[in-house]
């Protein structure tokens, strides 16, 4: 943002959820100053002052490239603002006051700060009980952890290494890759980048005890893959690719790309064993349907 005042300008880089760019302010830097001194000559007559603010909320830790940028957040420039007073305004200028004013009055009530309530139900029951949330905390965790396992092992099992397939875990096991190395598959920081079936817990590493929990089961088509290879597929087993999607794998005899997308339910033994034999079925039929025609491709 640029404001232009007779002879101020006052650059504002608004970060709001973003943070520098490599050099970003720097290259606005040269720019701006460039601008200014073909205006400065333009107008002969006087020196312009530039003014650059790098503006952002206090959650935001970034810092600004260009050394020029005055690092501001959100709760400086209000403070400023609070500290101006009436007689900073000439009187045919008070309306400009009496906007700040109110704009000050609507801050302040929008910017309380909330203090700490000790004799709160809450805060006191975790005080009182910490160790034992502790404790209980530990228990779920270590449950859970078997639950996850459960799922992993089941995936193991119908994807046993003497058949070619290996299989990759990340992010406490809620992301499994399972693919042959033939598909073009290697490891790249610990990921696939071939054609692999995927399982992914959405946003979610506990799952014990909750209901519509999102899972992801898909066929992938990554980086290792190139145009032709991507033509071969298409050609021969009518597999491949939409242009704006970059993973999922796209089965052009059927018009829709290979993934499905469910809610499982783990809330109790009975809903956990048939969420675990939903997973396993859809990975089996995905297997049966493509394991095959991908190693036509790729060869066995």
């Amino acid at each position: 943002m640029l404001i232009k005042y007779s002879n101020t300008w006052i650059i504002i880089e608004n970060k709001i959820n973003s943070m520098e760019n490599g050099t970003q302010t720097r290259n606005y830097y040269k720019y701006i100053m460039k601008k200014n001194k073909e205006t400065e000559k333009e107008l002969t007559s006087s020196k312009i002052n530039v003014i650059f603010i790098y503006l952002k909320p206090n959650y935001n830790k970034s810092e600004p490239s260009e050394e020029n940028f005055i690092p501001l957040t959100y709760k400086q420039l209000f403070m400023q603002i609070c500290k101006i007073n009436e007689d900073e305004y000439k009187e045919k200028e008070i309306y400009k006051y009496k906007y700040l004013e109110e704009l000050e009055r609507m801050m302040k009530n929008y910017m309380k700060e909330e203090e700490f309530d000790l004799s709160n139900i809450a805060i006191k029951t975790y005080i009182n009980y910490r160790k034992e949330i502790a404790s209980i905390e530990e228990q779920y965790s270590k449950n859970n952890r078997i639950l996850v396992q459960k799922i992993v092992t089941e995936i193991e099992n119908l994807f046993y290494k003497d058949n070619g397939y290996e299989i990759n875990k990340k992010n406490n096991d809620t992301l499994i890759q399972i693919g042959k190395t033939i598909w073009k598959n290697e490891n790249k920081n610990g990921y696939f980048n071939g054609i692999h079936y995927e399982v992914n817990f959405i946003e979610k590493n506990n799952i014990l005890g909750f209901d519509n929990v999102e899972l992801s089961i898909a066929l992938h088509i990554e980086e290792n893959i190139n145009d032709i290879e991507l033509e071969k597929l298409h050609k021969k087993i009518n597999i491949g690719k939409r242009p704006k999607d970059r993973l999922n794998a796209y089965d052009y005899e059927k018009d829709k790309i290979i993934e499905y997308t469910e809610k499982y339910n783990f809330t109790n033994e009975k809903f956990i064993n048939k969420s675990i034999e939903k997973i396993i079925n859809i990975l089996e039929n995905i297997d049966k349907e493509y394991c095959k025609k991908l190693d036509s491709v790729f060869g066995e």
